[in-house]
């Protein structure tokens, strides 16, 4: 398994690369931050209870002006604990916005009177509901302070979870940019956001300010009008990589982290050096090292972890505990120092490796999950028109479009790819999609795994259809172009 090494994290060089990224980037825009008075008074403590998938907890906050904005401070219970942790604090007229940035979690709400409601989640999507609250103090108003220019790393020492700049929405539609410049391949945990009303330089800025203690390496270059901004703060065995750029009157960045957690005969860490969404249950008492997450669908883990304990008893947990939760393995290897299972349960599948301590490298047990999660989301991960009718209660996960049409002999061509994933079994949604196209074109053809269809009344217009099947849900590929004289 490959480790990264932070020592040679080269962030700052990779601005001579990022002239390739222009070239793929048209209608550049520069929008600065804003911000404005607001005579409401949100100072002082707050209460009051959250809900989520894993049950109901209590919060408590307490907000301080500081200049022109506000600063906070907050204390959670189960399911979700936190105590005296910083947020950062917005409001635009009656509505809040609250930050939990080690953690990605945005509260946002609005205020009437001494109540205030609304909706929580993780940036990551990985749970949320409905929060509400009163103003005063109960039995968990944070007691720690928190003053201007102390911030969540002041408080904390360390970065555990990436911070997220407070109103970005994570988003995979970059991605390819960052593996084009080499940025992505460098850290073990890597996400791409963007963000309205910010500029490069706010979002670089405000990382900044939430690495105290870190070695910084910051800088800016500009290219055909585009501003592109980095990042680069290091401590010990972190490292933690920022580039912004601007993009259709929006800001795009990428965060990503590296750690090296075993050096030369290195012993196991006390605490967990890296964190996330865990699909998986961990074994019992062990650390996470390092954390990976790809993809919308299928999402792709990769989680390296650490025990003290044996690895044949490590791997002997895992397999009875996979099998009583209805996993089935489908292969199994080992050897006089690791262990290989791979486990399948419908559309998903976990690869674990297990690998005694090596002499000169590390003291510990390690163990490598490797998740590949083909689950049916609740929702659109992605957001585009449809180029064709929907089938019902399908869900988008990808979404392309030309930027702007292009011409071809003399006419406007536009050319859309959307993905779904459809919530029955294949033959009846091919079916569907046969019959929809019947009566929308004059010519369609099908083999068994795609249809085609075309028609040329002054709009010539192609479809290509390609069709996945899964045990509960069938992918659905549809490639769109249209032209106009």
């Amino acid at each position: 398994m490959m480790k990264m090494n932070i020592k040679k994290l080269g962030i700052l060089p990779l601005l001579a690369v990022l002239v390739i990224v222009v070239v793929l980037i048209s209608g550049w825009t520069k929008k600065q931050s804003t911000s404005g008075s607001n005579s409401l008074d949100i100072t002082g403590a707050w209460h009051g209870t959250y809900k989520s998938a894993r049950g109901n907890g209590e919060w408590s906050w307490v907000i301080k002006k500081s200049g022109n904005e506000y600063i906070g401070i907050l204390t959670t219970t189960e399911p979700y604990n936190g105590e005296n942790v910083p947020i950062s604090v917005t409001l635009e007229g009656n509505k809040i916005t609250v930050g939990w940035v080690a953690a990605g979690v945005v509260f946002e709400g609005t205020i009437s009177g001494d109540k205030m409601s609304g909706k929580w989640k993780f940036q990551n999507g990985m749970d949320g509901g409905n929060w509400q609250g009163v103003r005063g103090k109960s039995s968990i108003t944070p007691k720690g302070t928190l003053v201007a220019g102390q911030t969540a790393q002041n408080l904390s020492g360390e970065v555990n979870s990436l911070p997220i700049y407070p109103g970005s929405q994570e988003s995979g539609q970059y991605n390819m940019w960052a593996t084009i410049t080499g940025f992505s391949s460098q850290f073990s945990e890597f996400h791409t956001y963007v963000v309205k009303d910010a500029s490069p330089i706010d979002v670089i800025n405000w990382y900044k300010s939430q690495f105290s203690g870190y070695t910084i390496d910051q800088g800016t270059t500009n290219a055909q009008g585009a501003t592109f901004a980095t990042l680069s703060v290091k401590k010990r065995n972190i490292g933690i990589g920022i580039m912004a750029f601007e993009q259709e009157g929006k800001t795009v960045y990428f965060v990503g982290k590296a750690i090296m957690p075993e050096e030369e005969g290195a012993s196991l860490p006390n605490r967990d050096m890296a964190s996330g969404e865990e699909p998986l249950q961990r074994y019992p008492g062990s650390v996470m090292l390092v954390y990976t997450k790809q993809g919308n669908f299928p999402i792709d883990y990769e989680i390296t972890y650490g025990t003290n304990d044996a690895y044949d008893k490590v791997a002997d947990w895992f397999k009875r505990t996979l099998q009583s939760q209805r996993w089935n393995v489908t292969y199994q290897s080992g050897s006089s120092d690791s262990v290989e299972l791979v486990f399948k349960k419908d559309d998903d599948e976990v690869t674990i490796w297990v690998g005694a301590p090596a002499a000169g490298d590390r003291s510990y047990t390690e163990i490598t999950v490797s998740y590949t999660k083909r689950s049916l989301p609740d929702h659109d991960l992605v957001e585009g028109k449809d180029p064709l009718p929907r089938y019902p209660g399908a869900v988008m996960i990808d979404y392309q479009e030309l930027s702007s049409p292009i011409t071809y002999q003399g006419r406007a061509l536009t050319e859309i790819k959307a993905e779904y994933l459809a919530p029955d079994k294949f033959s009846k949604v091919k079916k569907w999609y046969r019959n929809q196209l019947n009566q929308m074109f004059s010519s369609v053809l099908e083999d068994k795994y795609s249809i085609e269809a075309g028609q040329i009344k002054g709009t010539m217009v192609t479809v290509h259809i390609e069709f996945t099947k899964y045990s509960k849900f069938t992918e659905v590929r549809i490639d769109y172009s249209s032209s106009e004289k």
